[in-house]
């Protein structure tokens, strides 16, 4: 009974973070849900196990339990790194949106962070992956053939129980399945599975298995991170705000919508204590430095007291501008400041 008890329990864990966080909000929440889903449940069944099977299974089963369920976890361990890679990479999609929004938001690059350790513990396994291969993995089927080509190892015979020679490797593949048929009719000679030694098979596998551990912490400590970070589609979503300062004189900036197309940009000078500034007059002038394009004058009229105004400017294109700014503040005195907007 327990089975189906714990699927559901299961269940009911691996949909809760999706629920509670970025998944169950913005667009596409049902598809995000079960990406969501999937991508805990691998991570769960894939990391989850990597403790037990380094302190508890490792140091104390035998070869012949190790030869069991160590390829089966492989084998399960692919199957969740695939799902995580097709998970995470449309949660990513769907929570970044943009090249540029990956590299200038905290969530961004908090991300990056998360694929770079990410793929590190990849290439780790992969090593786990190669010494399973190697000590632990072979098929059944053909042991009843007598031929060593399931694993990529030799045949073995059985060995009584009051034998107590060594077991000696002879012969292996395909060319070595006439050799194994007559040892199997000679008692003298049993056949040894493994040509590697047992005990160092299993202390390599252990410590690759150790450091997969310690590298995954990283990714879930920064997957800690992203999980408190506002995605970066959200934080790129609204106008943009922020300030062009230099020493004597700061410019509020505020571009509405920041998108392409037309935006309203509000220009207002400022002391550096925040204080407004009047001037005698103020320019601007975006510049597209990544395709060449600029500087474009942006016509501004004045609204107040150092508060100028451009309505309807137009942004042709997606990337960011540089915004160059010129204010008299009087007969011969210029401040000139620049700065990037970001423009979706």
């Amino acid at each position: 009974w327990w089975g189906p008890a714990a699927a559901l329990v299961g269940l009911g864990i691996v949909f809760t973070p999706g629920l509670s966080g970025h998944a169950g909000t913005g667009s596409q929440v049902p598809l995000a849900l079960l990406a969501d889903a999937v991508h805990i449940a691998g991570v769960s069944l894939w990391i989850g196990a990597l403790p037990v099977l380094a302190y508890a299974l490792l140091p104390t089963a035998d070869l012949a339990t190790l030869k069991r369920a160590v390829p089966r976890y492989s084998q399960l361990a692919l199957v969740c790194v695939i799902a995580i890679v097709i998970s995470g990479s449309y949660q990513s999609w769907r929570e970044v949106g943009s090249f540029h929004a990956l590299t200038t938001t905290d969530f961004g690059k908090l991300l990056l962070v998360k694929l770079g350790v990410f793929a590190v513990l990849v290439i780790v396994a992969a090593f786990s992956r190669d010494i399973v291969n190697q000590k632990y993995r072979y098929d059944d089927e053909d042991d009843d053939q007598g031929d060593g080509d399931g694993w990529g190892g030799p045949s073995i015979a059985p060995v009584a129980p009051d034998d107590d020679r060594e077991l000696v490797s002879v012969g292996a593949g395909r060319t070595g399945a006439s050799t194994a048929a007559a040892a199997f009719d000679d008692p003298d000679f049993a056949f040894d599975r493994a040509p590697l030694d047992d005990a160092s098979a299993a202390r390599r596998l252990r410590r690759s298995v150790w450091l997969e551990v310690a590298i995954a912490v990283v990714v879930l400590s920064v997957t800690a991170l992203l999980v408190n970070a506002a995605p970066a589609r959200e934080a790129n979503r609204g106008p943009f705000v922020g300030y062009i300062k230099t020493k004597t004189l700061w410019f509020d900036t505020n571009v509405v919508p920041a998108r392409v197309g037309p935006n309203d940009v509000h220009l207002s000078a400022l002391t550096p204590g925040g204080g407004p500034k009047d001037t005698l007059e103020m320019t601007a002038q975006a510049t597209d430095v990544a395709r060449g394009l600029g500087p474009i004058d942006i016509p501004l009229r004045r609204l107040g007291p150092g508060h100028y105004f451009s309505p309807g400017f137009r942004f042709p294109f997606a990337g960011d501008w540089t915004i160059t700014v010129r204010a008299l503040v009087g007969e011969t005195d210029e401040v000139v400041g620049t700065g990037t907007i970001p423009i979706r």
